[in-house]
This record gives structure tokens, C-alpha cells and sequence, in this order.
């Protein structure tokens, strides 16, 4: 099947989140014997709604990482700024943080809802919710526990219930999910040195230990990312192909620049040479 690439950002195909969610989900797609309308509907899932979602969150993290990158280096050159002949501290502020934060969930968790659809093409089961319990679930009991797409369901549920609980907690603040605190720059006294340090961005639960934002942000995409790739491959081994086949991930340095995809497929000549990719 022919695979037309039509422009819905400003990215192209250098970008890895565009890249591995077009041209990989494609190239994935052809050895298997997938009706037209699945396969097409696999990669509009994918293009169309998967993808936006991910830029959005991008854009989320390069917006904050800049400010964070733009702070430091001041901090680095000048100091810490203050007023009042030095009594009051003029703590890095991030406008719009707070919206930024609810952004980058509200994408993320309707990210992980848009993957839930991949199971209808594939399998004729829809599902439309963020939540995978109930979706891993129904894939051990159709092909066992054991299976490939089961144990990647299970062994993701973790991380995915931390998106969701988070997003939850800013759509029904109070409710089952608690409360989200996002905090901007604080300032931290050293009891040894009594010196100041400024503290970047941090976020958390009700009454969990804060944790640092950026890095938060970063893990969550990457996972959203590689998960969204091995549920394919995982979907695609359930679905069977009339070939001997087997999934394997490129090394970074050997990737193509203007397509950097991470995973490919090929025949299984059984000799076993390459990275397989596995959930």
C-alpha cells in the first residue's frame, strides 16, 4: 500500500516523533496481509491523531526546557538576583506554567485513549478510554498470558496510571485522583552552608514527594513513544503474517537523518543477527 504523507504540522520527517509514527508505521505494515481499510485506519490512528498529540507535547517540553536552559545560564553568569539590599531573593519565574502542564497532560492521556483504538482493526474489539486494565485484561484472556501483547499491557500499567491519575486529578481536582500541585522556581536553604539554591519546576499528588517537572515531562514522551511502537509490533504478532518475519531496531547512529525510524522488519532467515524488537 502506497503511503501518501500529507503536512499536519510544522515538523517533518526528521523529526523522530514524526518519523516513527508515519514512515516506521508504514514500512511495519507491509509485510502482513492487513484488509485496506484496517491498515488504512492503523495508520490514520497513528498520523493523524496519535502523532498531533505528541508534537503538542513536544512543544510543551521545549517551551519549558528553554526558560529552564535560559534561567541557568543567568544564574551561571550573574547569580542569584536580589532586592533589598539583598534581603529578598528575585526568584526565575515560568509564565504560563501552569497551563503549559495542563496542556501536556490533556494530549498524554487523549494519546493513550487514541492507541486504545489500534485494537479494533486489528482485532474488532473497540475501545476508547485511557485506561489499560481492562484492556490487558481482555488480551490475557483471548491469547493468554504469556503472549506478547498481555505481558506489554501489564508491564506498562504503571507509568500509564500515573499520566492518567495526573490528568484526572486537573480534570476533577478533589476527586478519586487527589489533587495536582505544580510549583514554579522555589528556593532551598543549605542547613550546612546556609547558602541558596534555586529549585527548578516541580509537580505532585495530594501528599507525594515533589518531583522535578522537565525530566517528568521527557520520560513520559519517550515512554508514550516507544510504547505506542512495541504495541504495534505486539498487535502485528498477534495478528500473524504468511511470512517468516521478525522486528528489529536500528542503532541511533545508523539511522536515517531525514527519516530516523527506530524500528524496521524483515525476513526471518533464522540467522539471528540483528536486535529483535520486543515489548
Amino acid at each position: 500500500m502506497e503511503f501518501m504523507l500529507k503536512k499536519i504540522s510544522d515538523y517533518g520527517t526528521e523529526n523522530p516523533i514524526v518519523a516513527r509514527t508515519s514512515v516506521q508505521v508504514s514500512n511495519l505494515l507491509q509485510p502482513f496481509s492487513i484488509p485496506k481499510p484496517q491498515k488504512e485506519r492503523i495508520i490514520e490512528i497513528f498520523f493523524s491523531m496519535f502523532q498531533p498529540r505528541l508534537i503538542r507535547c513536544l512543544e510543551v517540553v521545549n517551551r519549558i526546557s528553554s526558560k529552564i536552559d535560559k534561567f541557568n545560564a543567568e544564574i551561571q553568569e550573574n547569580g542569584i538576583k536580589t532586592q533589598s539590599d539583598g534581603r529578598i531573593l528575585d526568584l526565575p519565574h515560568i509564565t504560563q506554567l501552569q497551563e503549559d502542564v495542563e496542556t501536556y497532560l490533556h494530549n498524554a492521556k487523549s494519546a493513550l485513549r487514541d492507541l486504545a483504538l489500534l485494537f479494533e482493526p486489528f482485532f474488532n474489539e473497540k475501545f476508547d478510554y485511557s485506561e489499560y486494565q481492562q484492556i490487558s485484561e481482555w488480551a490475557t484472556a483471548k491469547f493468554g498470558q504469556d503472549a506478547l501483547l498481555p505481558t506489554l499491557l501489564k508491564s506498562d500499567q504503571e507509568w500509564i496510571k500515573y499520566v492518567v491519575n495526573h490528568q484526572n486529578a486537573i480534570e476533577h481536582p478533589g476527586g478519586h485522583a487527589g489533587r495536582l500541585y505544580v510549583e514554579n522556581y522555589q528556593v532551598a536553604q543549605s542547613q550546612e552552608s546556609g547558602a541558596h539554591q534555586i529549585i527548578p519546576p516541580t509537580w505532585h499528588l495530594n501528599n507525594d514527594n515533589p518531583t522535578l517537572l522537565l525530566p517528568d515531562l521527557e520520560v513520559i514522551l519517550s515512554n508514550l513513544l516507544e510504547f505506542s511502537e512495541y504495541l504495534l509490533v505486539a498487535c502485528l504478532k498477534q495478528y500473524g503474517s504468511p511470512f517468516p518475519i521478525i522486528f528489529y531496531q536500528i542503532p541511533e547512529e545508523e539511522r536515517d537523518s531525514s527519516a530516523p525510524v527506530r524500528l524496521a522488519v524483515t525476513m526471518d532467515f533464522g540467522h539471528g543477527s540483528r536486535h529483535q524488537a520486543e515489548g
